[in-house]
């Protein structure tokens, strides 16, 4: 694995950890009014609560899926070189 393979899969497993933290943070939020302390704005803090979890979810899915795409072409641009470098060794020894 180069340098870059190891970059985006590192990248690619935070975003998915992030997606997962924001939805648990949307999900969770309900929670939190119940909270005595909160009570009094429980209702708005759960929105705040909701959409920032949702948006970290969100951006989460959005950076894995641009970045396996980004694997994916670069992966299909290595197997295509390597059937062409296949190919042409097979050529030279007939």
């Amino acid at each position: 694995m180069d340098d870059k393979s190891a970059y985006e899969a590192v990248v690619i497993a935070a975003a998915n950890k992030t997606a997962l933290t924001g939805g648990a943070v949307a999900a969770s939020s309900g929670a939190a009014v119940k909270i005595s302390w909160i009570a009094a704005h429980g209702s708005e803090i759960a929105a705040v609560c909701a959409m920032v979890g949702a948006a970290v979810a969100v951006a989460g899915l959005v950076v894995s899926i641009v970045f396996q795409l980004r694997r994916d072409r670069r992966e299909l641009a290595e197997s295509v070189e390597r059937r062409k470098n296949a190919r042409r060794g097979a050529d030279v020894h007939h």
